[in-house]
């Protein structure tokens, strides 16, 4: 009797142990979701600026220079929204998958924390992006202004 109730509650314990962690999932997922979204978005404002903006004709007290610190934060933003969006997306198939196809507790267990672990790099390449972002338009205002 002893041992069959043991049995029963280590396996409610495990069950909602898996419901814990099935929900952390579903939360990394939303927030890849959205750092994927966002990502994208500032890929596509990135490869407009790269392809709209013209360097000014006359290269008036050190503008030419900061039209070049424009471009290459330009690029810089975009590659890092790239790898962003690469990451997240990669994560959201891949470690979901890893999550429901685990044999044992421990293997999903493990899929979660590489997860928690991507989530972050994913969001330290957004925040790349937005440094460069937040370079870029100080070039831009300077460019503007001179």
């Amino acid at each position: 009797m002893l041992a069959t109730d043991r049995d029963v509650l280590y396996s409610q314990f495990t069950r909602n142990s898996l419901q814990v962690h099935s929900k952390l999932v579903h939360l990394y997922l939303a927030n890849l979701n959205a750092i994927a979204t966002q990502a994208a978005i500032v890929a596509d404002l990135g490869f407009g600026g790269i392809k709209e903006v013209e360097l000014p004709k006359n290269h008036i007290r050190g503008s030419f220079m900061f039209g070049y610190i424009y471009y290459i934060c330009c690029m810089c933003s975009l590659m890092a929204s790239l790898m962003a969006l690469s990451q997240s997306t990669i994560l959201v198939i891949y470690g979901h998958s890893l999550f429901i196809k685990g044999e044992n507790p421990d293997e999903s267990i493990t899929a979660v924390g590489q997860m928690r672990s991507s989530q972050l790099e994913s969001g330290f390449w957004g925040a790349v992006c937005t440094l460069f972002l937040l370079i870029q338009v100080c070039a831009c205002a300077y460019w503007i202004i001179v």
